[in-house]
């Protein structure tokens, strides 16, 4: 019976696998679901779905070229193809979860597939916290502002911006593509501008830009103009 050995990889969702194979021997890679994208990923072009890759080869996927739905799991299977016999064949079994929201990557190299750690950049999943549109509900007893603070993930700084003022009862928004104009992995979080009154953060949870989404954040401002308070809805 070949040796099979599990690495679970699934509490980060990625969106990229990388595969070297510093071996000296080739090794079979089988993933448990189908190409969607064949043009992209040659080698699996196959009549079984098995590449092979040969050593000091690399191959880098690209989750959305596989069948793959959003946060769903899957699995990358690796095998040497010099065993013997039987019972010194390893398999390697690799399970991921995707996402396209998550920039963050997997790397496998053949010579070490034990190593514990394979997840690259982990802090660029944002599977759970992407956004595209921030919304503030007036809910207060005061003229309000809506603010949002970000940080540019390509110029490396903070800025705000402000917009005009609205009643109790009124809302507004901010497109954070549209109107703001935010690269990917930007963050943004927002704040309540009370007229003649003071101001609050909602500052406990940042949001990350992306451009592909469509999911909006609510929030809501109550209270009064010197003890205001704002809180995702």
């Amino acid at each position: 019976m070949p040796i099979i050995k599990t690495h679970n990889c699934t509490n980060i969702h990625i969106s990229r696998i990388g595969i070297g194979n510093t071996s000296k021997s080739p090794v079979s890679i089988v993933c448990n679901l189908p190409i969607k994208n064949k043009e992209k990923l040659p080698k699996f072009n196959t009549p079984s779905g098995m590449a092979t890759l040969a050593a000091m080869e690399t191959v880098v996927i690209s989750v959305k070229d596989l069948d793959v739905s959003e946060g769903s799991t899957f699995t990358i299977l690796l095998s040497n193809n010099t065993a013997k016999s039987a019972d010194k064949v390893e398999i390697h079994m690799f399970n991921f979860t995707y996402s396209k929201f998550s920039d963050s990557t997997a790397t496998i190299d053949t010579s070490n597939l034990d190593r514990e750690n394979i997840i690259n950049y982990p802090e660029d999943d944002h599977f759970a916290d992407h956004v595209k549109r921030l919304v503030l509900e007036n809910k207060g007893a005061y003229i309000a502002k809506f603010r949002i603070h970000y940080y540019n993930a390509v110029t490396k700084e903070w800025g705000y911006k402000t917009s005009s003022s609205f009643t109790a009862g009124k809302s507004k928004y901010w497109d954070c593509i549209t109107e703001l104009h935010l690269p990917n992995n930007s963050i943004v979080f927002p704040e309540v501008v009370v007229v003649a009154g003071k101001n609050k953060k909602c500052d406990k949870k940042f949001y990350y830009v992306r451009q592909d989404s469509t999911k909006v954040v609510t929030y809501k401002c109550t209270g009064t103009t010197l003890k205001p308070s704002i809180s995702e809805c």
